[in-house]
């Protein structure tokens, strides 16, 4: 009886750490904003130029729907980004990561929007 008793406590805490584990995790939604077509742009003090295409990943509806309606602030913030940097810049090691993080950070301070996750490049190519 007592191995009994010991074999339904231990199935019930294996089932409880297994709901408890399931419950935590669930992913948060996502939500995806296409800032429209790709970005052409000139390469700073040089005749090169950059074609990019962006996707910015979201965490909520509310900034989705803002970012649609301002998709001319997006893309000119994107722009003035992508046009200043140099080919030195664009040539270095992690060059699309530091530019992601200046997209991103230029984005939440000049639209004073939270909700923007991250930028993904669908696209990143430099002509010489």
């Amino acid at each position: 009886m007592k191995h009994f008793k010991l074999l339904i406590t231990i199935l019930l805490i294996i089932s409880m750490v297994t709901v408890l584990v399931g419950c935590g995790s669930k992913e948060a939604k996502t939500y995806t904003f296409d800032p429209g077509d790709a970005f052409i742009t000139s390469v700073a003090n040089s005749k090169s130029l950059m074609k990019t295409d962006i996707t910015i990943e979201l965490t909520s509806q509310t900034t989705l729907e803002f970012l649609t309606a301002n998709t001319y602030k997006v893309r000119d913030i994107i722009i003035n980004i992508l046009r200043n940097q140099t080919y030195a810049d664009i040539d270095a090691s992690d060059s699309q990561n530091i530019i992601k993080k200046k997209i991103l950070d230029a984005l939440r301070k000049n639209l004073e929007v939270t909700g923007i996750d991250n930028i993904y490049f669908n696209e990143f190519v430099v002509q010489q």
